[in-house]
């Protein structure tokens, strides 16, 4: 035939492709502002260092997300959450997190491996070819993501470490929020 698409698509097409980067950026939003929302409350000022870092870096990577949803919806000049409401409450509601512990502890166990999947999920899915500028993007917020999970899960063992009677309250706090983003799919 002239024309042959795989049963599952092979190939992502342009608003496709816009949909799920429209979903990661509402998410690192997300992450932004709860790591804004936490900075004041973290006691320890390496920790207040480290996580104003990563919410900087976060910030470039959502930049890039909605400079690049964009440019694939161009002329449109439109970005909403329209199909993503739910994802973006799962990771809101974890500012509710019952101490800088298990905020830590939830970010490095449960947001950010589930952004992770989301993009290996997305970098399979791709065509470097025709999607090349995306899954530049989405390589280098990868790696980021893993540097930041390294980072918070050792400044929330050293914080932890110091309140050792915490430890069971922000485990099972991040437990809990695992099973929230286990419930809602595995790739978000």
């Amino acid at each position: 035939p002239l024309l042959h698409a795989a049963p599952p698509r092979a190939h992502l097409m342009r608003r496709d492709t816009a949909e799920m980067l429209t979903r990661l950026f509402y998410l690192e939003r997300s992450l932004i502002l709860s790591q804004a929302g936490w900075l004041p409350a973290v006691e320890r000022q390496d920790v207040k260092a480290a996580l104003a870092r990563m919410l900087w870096e976060d910030a470039v990577t959502a930049d890039g997300l909605r400079n690049r949803v964009l440019e694939l919806r161009y002329p449109s000049r439109v970005i909403a959450p329209d199909h993503h409401h739910a994802a973006i409450a799962l990771f809101d509601g974890a500012r509710n997190a019952p101490g800088q512990e298990a905020f830590l502890l939830g970010l490095a166990q449960v947001l950010l491996p589930a952004i992770c999947t989301a993009l290996t999920a997305y970098e399979q899915l791709s065509d470097r070819l025709s999607d090349g500028p995306s899954a530049r993007l989405l390589n280098l917020a990868l790696i980021v993501k893993h540097a930041h999970i390294a980072d918070l899960t050792q400044l929330a063992d050293q914080l932890l470490d110091h309140a050792p009677g915490l430890r069971a309250e922000a485990t099972a706090w991040a437990a809990a929020l695992a099973e929230q983003i286990a419930t809602f799919g595995e790739t978000m």
